[in-house]
């Protein structure tokens, strides 16, 4: 089934998804316990769930915040707020309350000169997390 259609799996949400994506998202919501509630939400038992953010660092505010928008600019300026970045605990504990199993959590990596994203070992400043809805 498309992933961008309802599941037709049973399921008590109706609109259960085979896969929810939340990415470069999640750091600027008001509410993110209601936020990851509703993510899990939408995805249908055993569908992937996956994150990607910035974690709630040193590095990050440097990166994210100091290069990215005031020296770089490629992102408006004040557009990232450090207090709203989270960390993967963070992260992880939402998504199992959410009703999800982290299975993976992995860095990422932007070359703004190639506009490429990788992976990485490192999560200090963005990284992934997979997680399975139970």
């Amino acid at each position: 089934m498309s992933p961008l259609l309802p599941s037709s799996s049973p399921c008590l949400c109706p609109h259960a998804f085979d896969g929810v994506i939340a990415s470069e998202i999640v750091e600027h919501v008001a509410d993110l316990p209601s936020f990851i509630n509703s993510v899990g939400a939408l995805a249908r038992p055993g569908a992937p769930v996956f994150i990607t953010t910035m974690n709630r660092t040193f590095l990050s505010k440097v990166a994210a915040i100091w290069l990215a928008e005031d020296i770089l600019r490629i992102v408006p300026p004040g557009v990232h707020d450090w207090e709203k970045f989270i960390t993967p605990a963070e992260m992880t504990s939402y998504l199992e309350n959410a009703g999800c199993r982290v299975q993976s959590i992995q860095g990422l990596k932007f070359n703004p000169i190639v506009n490429k994203w990788s992976w990485m070992e490192s999560t200090q400043v963005n990284y992934g997390i997979l997680a399975v809805k139970k």
